[in-house]
């Protein structure tokens, strides 16, 4: 007689292994849009302005906890 044994691994593996191959079949099926971090024509994004630059203050940052768990105030 055979027995088959399957862990809960072995039912998880083969589980996510079905899932994925549907989300791959259905991601197939319905191209999305493209979004691109980065402008690929550049006459294209010409009239967008450039990114702000962050705040060079980080105190806007920081909570009441900031002095509580950081690094240097437990050292000292």
């Amino acid at each position: 007689m055979s027995t088959t044994h399957l862990t809960i691994h072995d039912l998880l593996r083969i589980t996510y292994t079905y899932e994925m191959r549907a989300l791959e079949a259905q991601a197939r099926m319905q191209p999305r849009p493209r979004s691109d971090s980065a402008c690929s024509m550049p006459e294209t994004c010409a009239h967008l302005s450039p990114p702000t630059p962050s705040s060079p203050e980080h105190a806007i940052l920081e909570t009441d906890f900031t002095q509580m768990y950081c690094r240097k105030s437990r050292r000292a």
